[in-house]
């Protein structure tokens, strides 16, 4: 710490302020919310997408664009597991 106190670019009296509309980081947001994905995430999805059914020739298009759905599903899903249990355990205890 002394270290970073002693650099001359270190300013103690610079503003940190709160991150109030969240942000995001790693394709999610992270707010008040809590987690979820970010909007760039999903047109970046549709973007890649769009581009995959173009290119591809007709025979193997859906196949391709079926296989990087499943991946891109999973990835997202991957980090919000947490959120999703927490979902599916407050529907069970409401039912």
């Amino acid at each position: 710490m002394e270290q970073i106190c002693q650099d001359e670019r270190f300013d103690p009296n610079f503003p940190i302020s709160r991150v109030e509309k969240g942000f995001e980081f790693l394709g999610y947001h992270y707010g008040r919310d809590g987690l979820s994905l970010a909007s760039k995430t999903i047109d970046n999805f549709l973007s890649k997408a769009l581009r995959l059914y173009e290119q591809e020739p007709v025979q193997t298009r859906l196949e391709r664009l079926g296989e990087y759905t499943k991946r891109w599903v999973r990835w997202t899903t991957s980090g919000l597991v947490d959120k999703m249990e927490k979902r599916m355990i407050k529907g069970a205890h409401a039912s």
